[in-house]
């Protein structure tokens, strides 16, 4: 019952933050997306990280110092990944860190792509005990873009499909022991559009949720521009994603809410209107990498660097800078009506709830009165003789 009636106060809180209390305010960021370390044991072919020259990444002393900023005391969840995050020789002690220093945490999910089994199966059963002591949920999403050679194939690592199996396997002997959600996640790309119902039968065999990516291409953090003409979805290949957008856009039950997300997908794809999904890095997330880089979202340019000024509350300091605010904005109206981006949008979505409303009652997204009226028109006209 208190769970029930926490989950409650919090959507209360979310609609009144998203849809009132955001039209005059910069609402203090209450998610982080933290890039925990660049350096990565995949090749992948989506993702350039891998070819990254390896940087000076901050110290525990330099996270610590960080941390003491005022901007952390709002932060609820963290969604932790890199490179492979669990390469980061400090990834324990910055774990026990953030749980230390940051008081209202409840949630920490952390993506892996399940190479490195013995390391994995070490590190998250030390995240476990820190998580279980401080009654903080955990859960882990593994990478997983094709099924056998398939996934070596585009992950570019000898014997990988077996790797990302034995990791499962060591994840799951841990969930005897834990309580704690796993979750495959796959890139949608042209080379997968042949293993999309592969994937969702090993998902449903292994009991396993499966999320889906679309793949996204940005000068920033993928660095992968480059790749667009190899991976994008051809003219043959896009009406089964359209299927699959089309399928995942129907809600199962009123719960359901990503499906708004894939449901505005399949209208954007297919008839390029703008998307309409809320996205939580325009309202209360914003991410920080392993070299002090700040942004408001992952896909664009950063606003700054913590290791650049002397300021007791450096990330406080960029988040608000109205010179910053001024550039986020230009991403909302310039960069998010074309992006494919599904990071967090579950509870941007349930915050924004008219939307998801529209959705239940008309099986379309939201996309302003003037576009509707025009498909109403349009509905009518057919139906005349």
């Amino acid at each position: 019952m208190k769970h029930i009636i926490k989950r409650i106060k919090e959507l209360i809180i979310g609609i009144y933050s998203y849809n009132i209390l955001s039209k005059n305010n910069i609402l203090p960021p209450k998610r982080l997306l933290l890039v925990l370390t660049y350096r990565c044991n995949s090749r992948c072919i989506m993702c350039n990280i891998w070819k990254m020259k390896p940087k000076k990444e901050m110290s525990l002393n330099q996270w610590k110092k960080i941390l003491e900023d005022p901007m952390f005391q709002h932060i609820e969840k963290i969604n932790i990944t890199g490179g492979e995050a669990l390469l980061s020789p400090n990834c324990i002690p910055i774990i026990e860190l953030l749980v230390r220093n940051i008081p209202k945490l409840s949630y920490i999910d952390i993506v892996s792509n399940g190479f490195a089994t013995e390391l994995i199966r070490k590190k998250v059963q030390s995240m476990l005990t820190i998580c279980k002591k401080n009654n903080i949920i955990f859960s882990i999403s593994i990478s997983l873009d094709g099924i056998g050679m398939k996934h070596e194939e585009l992950r570019g690592i000898p014997n990988a499909y077996n790797l990302v199996m034995a990791s499962i396997l060591k994840l799951k002997e841990l969930q005897k022991q834990y309580p704690f959600s796993i979750v495959v996640g796959s890139v949608l790309m042209k080379q997968t559009v042949s293993e999309i119902e592969k994937l969702q039968a090993w998902s449903k065999q292994n009991n396993i949720p499966q999320c889906f990516q679309v793949v996204g291409f940005h000068d920033t953090y993928v660095d992968n521009l480059n790749k667009q003409k190899d991976i994008i979805f051809s003219k043959q290949n896009n009406k089964k994603i359209l299927r699959l957008f089309e399928t995942l856009g129907k809600p199962k039950n009123w719960k359901d809410i990503i499906s708004y997300f894939w449901k505005d997908m399949y209208f954007m794809y297919k008839y390029q209107v703008p998307r309409s999904t809320p996205c939580p890095f325009l309202y209360d997330e914003f991410a920080i990498d392993a070299l002090g880089n700040v942004f408001y979202c992952l896909s664009e340019h950063g606003i700054g660097n913590i290791k650049d000024t002397t300021s007791v509350s450096p990330v406080s300091d960029l988040y608000f800078d109205p010179k910053n605010i001024q550039y986020r904005n230009y991403i909302k109206t310039h960069c998010c009506p074309t992006c494919n981006s599904e990071c967090n949008v579950r509870k941007a979505i349930a915050y924004d709830f008219k939307k998801y409303i529209w959705l239940l009652i008309t099986g379309t997204p939201w996309y302003g009165i003037s576009f509707h009226i025009k498909q109403l028109k349009q509905h009518i006209r057919k139906a005349l003789p």
